[in-house]
């Protein structure tokens, strides 16, 4: 597994300027002047997920990708960034569990003025 992991990071460092959270599934793009991609990892809140965060307590399992998320908006809030949001989960699907369906949501509600639009799959 960890061989898999080691292989798939050093490819995806090729595109990403900043690859500290790549380990962990997450990260953020700029492909244009005030254009940024940000990328959430969900399969961590993906019910049939043996190693899933449910709770709070459990946020360092991703590096603390919600803090990191958040952060990301604000930062491009202040520089007047618009944002592609790309995620695995689509909120309230089947697999989403509550947690992440609560988070998230308040989260691209509060943000929503400078998010262009979301992709998931």
């Amino acid at each position: 597994m960890m061989k898999i992991k080691n292989y798939k990071y050093y490819y995806w460092t090729k595109w990403l300027n900043n690859t500290d959270n790549i380990k962990y599934g997450y990260y953020s793009q700029y492909i244009k002047n005030n254009l940024k991609i940000i990328g959430f990892n969900s399969i961590y809140y993906d019910s049939n997920n043996f190693f899933k965060i449910d709770k709070l307590s459990k946020k360092y399992k991703s590096n603390q990708q919600w803090k990191w998320l958040e952060n990301e908006f604000k930062k491009s809030l202040i520089n007047k960034d618009k944002i592609i949001f790309i995620n695995h989960i689509p909120i309230g699907a089947g697999e989403a569990i509550p947690y992440y369906n609560t988070k998230l949501t308040l989260l691209l509600e509060k943000y929503n003025d400078i998010i262009l639009t979301n992709l998931y799959g």
